[in-house]
C-alpha cells in the first residue's frame, strides 16, 4: 500500500530528500562495514579452516551499449555467467565466507578476471 509522504508527517516529523538520505546511508555504510569487521575478529570466524569462495556478476552498463566514453571504461570489462548464461559489461563481487555464509572478505574486481 502506497502512503504520500504528507501523510507520514505526524508519524515522522522531518522526512529528508534524496540527497541527504544517499549522503546519510554513504556515512552508515562505513561504520556497518568496521562494525562488520569488529564483529568478524571478536567471534573469530578468521580463524576457521574451511571457507566458500563465491562470485556473483554484476552489470554496470547494457552489453550492446558503447563503453568508450563510460565512467566504467578501463575499470569494468566484458563477462560471462554460466550459471546465468549471461553475458555482461561490468564487475564481479567476488566473495570469501565462513560455511555459514557469514562474508569474511569481498571485493569487486572486472567481470573478465578469473
Amino acid at each position: 500500500m502506497w502512503v504520500h509522504p504528507s501523510q507520514l508527517s505526524g508519524i515522522i516529523p522531518k522526512l529528508v530528500d534524496q540527497s541527504q538520505f544517499n549522503r546519510r546511508a554513504r556515512a552508515l555504510r562505513l561504520l556497518v562495514e568496521q562494525f562488520r569487521r569488529y564483529w568478524i575478529i571478536q567471534k573469530g570466524w578468521h580463524l576457521g579452516t574451511h571457507y566458500l569462495l563465491d562470485t556473483k556478476p554484476v552489470p554496470v552498463l547494457g552489453y550492446k551499449r558503447n563503453k568508450s566514453h563510460s565512467d566504467f571504461a578501463g575499470q569494468a570489462s566484458y563477462g560471462h555467467c554460466a550459471s546465468r548464461n549471461l553475458k555482461y559489461f561490468g564487475y564481479k563481487l567476488v566473495a570469501v565466507s565462513t560455511l555459514n555464509g557469514i562474508p569474511i572478505v569481498y571485493d569487486l574486481v572486472p567481470a573478465n578476471n578469473r
